[in-house]
C-alpha cells in the first residue's frame, strides 16, 4: 500500500513534470522565434546607429563649414558697416554743404534782387537827374547864347580876333584883357618862349575848351 502510494505520487509528479516541460519547450520555441526577430531588430538598430553616426559626422562638417562662412559673412558685414558709416558721414557733410550752398544762393539771390531794385531806383534817379539837368542846362545855355550873341560885336571879341591873327594866342589873351580893362594897348612885348609859352598855350586851350563846353 505504501509502495502504491509512492508510485502514484511519482506518477503524478512525472505527469506534472512532463506537462511543465512541454510548456517550457513551447516557451523556448517562442523565445527562439523571438530571438531571430530580436536579432533582426538589433541589426536594424545597429545599422540605424551607424547611419546616425555618419549623419552626425556630416552634420558636424556642415556646421563647421557654415560657421566658417558665417564668420566670413560677419567680417564682411562689419567692413560694410564701417564703409556705410563713412558713406553716411560723407553724405551728412555733403548735405550740410548743400544746405550752406542753398543758403548762400538764397542770400545771393536776395542781394541780386536788392541790387536790381537799387539799380532800378538808381536808373530812375539818374533819368530824373538827367531830365532835370537837361532842363537846367537849357535854362543856362539860352542866357549864355544870348550873352554870346550880344558880345559878338564887343571890342573884346574884335581885339581877340585881331590879336590872334597878328600875334598868337598869348598876345591875343593879353590884348583882350587890356581891352576889357579899358587900357591902351602897349608896345608888343616879345613872345614868350620855352615853358612860359607852353603854359600860356595850355591855359588858353583850356579856356577855349571850357568856353566850347559851356556853349554846348
Amino acid at each position: 500500500m505504501v509502495s502504491f502510494l509512492i508510485d502514484a505520487a511519482l506518477a503524478v509528479m512525472l505527469v506534472t513534470a512532463t506537462a511543465y516541460l512541454v510548456i517550457v519547450n513551447k516557451r523556448l520555441k517562442l523565445l527562439r522565434t523571438g530571438q531571430s526577430e530580436i536579432n533582426a531588430l538589433v541589426s536594424t538598430f545597429s545599422k540605424s546607429i551607424d547611419d546616425t553616426d555618419a549623419s552626425m559626422k556630416r552634420m558636424v562638417a556642415s556646421a563647421t563649414e557654415i560657421a566658417a562662412r558665417l564668420s566670413d559673412d560677419l567680417d564682411r558685414a562689419k567692413g560694410m558697416k564701417e564703409d556705410m558709416a563713412l558713406i553716411l558721414g560723407s553724405c551728412e557733410r555733403t548735405t550740410a554743404r548743400m544746405e550752406e550752398s542753398v543758403q548762400h544762393a538764397r542770400a545771393l539771390l536776395r542781394r541780386l534782387d536788392e541790387g536790381a531794385m537799387v539799380s532800378t531806383m538808381g536808373r530812375s534817379i539818374r533819368n530824373r537827374a538827367r531830365v532835370e539837368g537837361a532842363d537846367a542846362v537849357e535854362g543856362v545855355v539860352k542866357p549864355a547864347e544870348e550873352a554870346t550873341e550880344a558880345a559878338a560885336s564887343s571890342p573884346l571879341v574884335s581885339a581877340l580876333k585881331a590879336a590872334e591873327v597878328d600875334h598868337g594866342e598869348f598876345r591875343a589873351l593879353e590884348t583882350a584883357l587890356r581891352a576889357v580893362a579899358g587900357q591902351p594897348a602897349e608896345a608888343v612885348a616879345p613872345a614868350p618862349t620855352g615853358p612860359a609859352k607852353a603854359a600860356a598855350s595850355a591855359f588858353y586851350a583850356r579856356l577855349r575848351t571850357v568856353g566850347s563846353e559851356a556853349s554846348a
